[in-house]
């Protein structure tokens, strides 16, 4: 009777979306738990992919070990000319010419008189060429080129070599280059503000006056930079043949042992443990996302499927279509645990196509119902049989028996008739027999098995009234 089971699509989605409760917080410990099963599944993988490297002193391990570590030496001098800039035959130098005045004669006039041949004769002469010195030896200073160099790329070791002074008698010349990201104004201005500072700091030496007699920019090659870097570029060339040539001749496992060595991760002699197959690192927030979605999916696919495989009765109409007996009226159970907020809102949604009625006008509905087909029909009393009885709303059921007596209808309510004689005696020999069974209580093949009885034993099943 009830093997071909039409399932109606609105009544199952609405079903589910009353369990919401149950599906979020089966989507909530899935979006927790997720993760952390995923991680542990990339743990185990990791473990399984490892591979294990023991060193057996091979030669070509040691050979490339020595290659590796001396290409990375060489690429490290080579980034600091790098810094210097790209062309290294259009260097700028600052030259910077000073003048040491010891007195106004000096600067005056440098043709022979009286005063400066007393001076000679006085062994007076490296007495400018000695503070000129100390003017160099401040400008060769850390001190001095740090300060320049403030803000900028270039270290003091790669700038002390492209800073030169040269010291011949009064005379005092600073040239230094301009080398990658150096701002030239800016350390022009710096440079002459620093030896200007110095002055007073000389006194001590012989009075003296510094003069700036010249301030011009030449461009020159950087030729020792250009050079010693074009043979560290034929270094390198020359060291990754002989890699290359190595590499040939060693197996996959050497490679990494050897590269490992040198990026520290393990020293000579340790065993290298490797992952054949790396895992893809995805984000925990992608986890969380499919762990609430897989989970949601498969609490609303559960309920789906108890649904469609129950053995009970899930919607009131769902008896009429299966055995063509007739709907009487279907009531609202009052017991039921009256819904509220989202609830309420699918419920409504649920019977939408039912106006909402009262308990007592839905009890009168049924009434009603009833006594007109038995005037119809000329039937003066009623059974009442149900395949739960003793669960069910027994107080409606009297309104009912009570509505009928008004109408001097008879109405008794009786038990199983499949499992109770008296029950089926009691209907065989009234005039008729209603049907009382509830949604998501009633089993179908109690109401199966109660239908066969009726029909066996001549017992007229006037109809069904459905609690919901």
């Amino acid at each position: 009777m009830f093997e071909d089971k039409n399932i109606n699509i609105k009544t199952l989605i609405l079903k589910i979306l009353l369990k919401w409760k149950l599906i979020f917080l089966c989507a909530i410990i899935f979006a927790a738990g997720f993760p952390v099963l995923k991680r542990m599944i990339d743990v185990r993988k990791e473990e399984a992919s490892k591979v294990k490297i023991m060193y057996d002193k091979e030669e070509n391990v040691m050979t490339l070990v020595d290659l590796y570590g001396l290409f990375h030496i060489v690429n490290d001098s080579l980034r600091d000319y790098d810094v210097l800039g790209e062309d290294l035959t259009n260097v700028h130098w600052i030259k910077l010419q000073y003048f040491i005045v010891v007195n106004s004669n000096d600067y005056n006039g440098l043709e022979a008189n009286e005063k400066l041949l007393a001076r000679l004769s006085d062994s007076m002469l490296s007495e400018p060429e000695d503070i000129a010195r100390l003017y160099s030896g401040y400008i060769s200073s850390a001190e001095f080129i740090n300060q320049i160099l403030d803000g900028s790329s270039i270290t003091e070791p790669v700038c002390r070599q492209y800073l030169k002074t040269t010291v011949n008698g009064h005379n005092l010349t600073v040239s230094l280059a301009v080398l990658g990201d150096m701002d030239e104004t800016k350390i022009r201005e710096k440079a002459k503000e620093l030896i200007a500072s110095q002055s007073d700091r000389f006194q001590f030496a012989g009075e003296h006056e510094l003069k700036l007699v010249s301030d011009h920019t030449t461009t020159q090659i950087a030729t020792d930079a250009l050079e010693e870097k074009n043979a560290i570029v034929a270094q390198m060339y020359s060291i990754n043949n002989q890699i290359a040539n190595v590499e040939k001749n060693s197996s996959e496992n050497d490679i990494a042992y050897a590269k490992a060595v040198i990026d520290e991760k393990i020293e000579m002699g340790d065993t290298l443990v490797q992952v054949t197959k790396p895992q893809k690192k995805r984000s925990i927030k992608l986890y969380v996302v499919l762990g609430f979605l897989l989970g949601g999916f498969l609490m609303c696919f559960y309920y789906a499927c108890r649904y469609a495989l129950s053995s009970k009765l899930q919607e009131a109409g769902e008896l009429q279509k299966a055995s063509k007996i007739p709907l009487l009226e279907t009531v609202e159970d009052p017991s039921k645990r009256k819904r509220y907020g989202i609830d309420k809102v699918f419920t409504y949604w649920l019977h939408s196509n039912k106006r909402k009625l009262t308990t007592e006008q839905q009890v009168a509905a049924v009434v009603s119902a009833i006594s007109l087909y038995c005037e119809q029909n000329d039937i003066k009393s009623l059974c009442f049989t149900s395949s739960l009885f003793g669960n069910l709303n027994e107080e409606v059921i009297s309104f009912i028996l009570n509505g009928l007596k008004l109408e001097n209808i008879t109405g008794e309510l009786v038990d199983d008739i499949s499992y109770d004689k008296k029950a089926l005696r009691a209907c065989a020999e009234a005039g008729g027999t209603v049907l009382i069974e509830q949604v998501d209580r009633s089993l179908l093949g109690e109401i199966e098995k109660e239908i066969k009885t009726a029909n066996e034993y001549q017992v007229n099943i006037i109809g069904s009234v459905i609690f919901e």
